[in-house]
């Protein structure tokens, strides 16, 4: 059903060479490949989770698991749609800020041995992501400021 969203009636009839770009990866590898990424990115955080007293390997552990998890839409979504995506004018700052928070807790993790501090990039990090989620789906933003709004008084 959803190979019918990617402009695909039939999986298995991609065509074996595009005019423009890399040949298109077959229904079944992106499947695979979403499927892997996931698992890698849930099994790094709870990793990061169950080593939460050991700042390094916390950070180092929840930046992969979010890196994986990024990588999991570029393969049910296409690497070259979702990077399009990434950098539109609408998303485009929220993709920058968690991408700069993920880089500055891997940092952090491997450049310095402040725990308040590598715990304060985790917070913002996820923070970021959701923003970034939210940023994907559209009217959340809306939403989600009235949510906070309501919240505030």
């Amino acid at each position: 059903v959803l190979h019918r969203y990617w402009g695909m009636e039939d999986p298995s009839a991609a065509p074996a060479v595009a005019v423009h770009g890399p040949p298109p990866m077959p229904w079944n590898i992106r499947v695979e490949g979403f499927l892997l990424c996931c698992t890698l990115g849930l099994m790094f955080s709870l990793m990061a989770w169950s080593s939460l007293g050991q700042w390094v390997t916390f950070g180092i552990y929840l930046s992969l698991g979010n890196l994986f998890s990024l990588l999991s839409g570029g393969f049910l979504l296409g690497f070259q749609h979702q990077y399009t995506a990434l950098l539109s004018p609408d998303r485009r700052p929220y993709t920058l800020l968690y991408l700069t928070l993920l880089t500055l807790t891997l940092a952090c993790a491997l450049l310095t041995p402040h725990s308040l501090l590598l715990l304060l990039c985790c917070v913002c990090q996820y923070v970021a992501w959701v923003a970034y989620c939210v940023s994907a789906i559209p009217g959340a933003r809306r939403c989600v400021t009235c949510v906070c709004r309501w919240l505030a008084s």
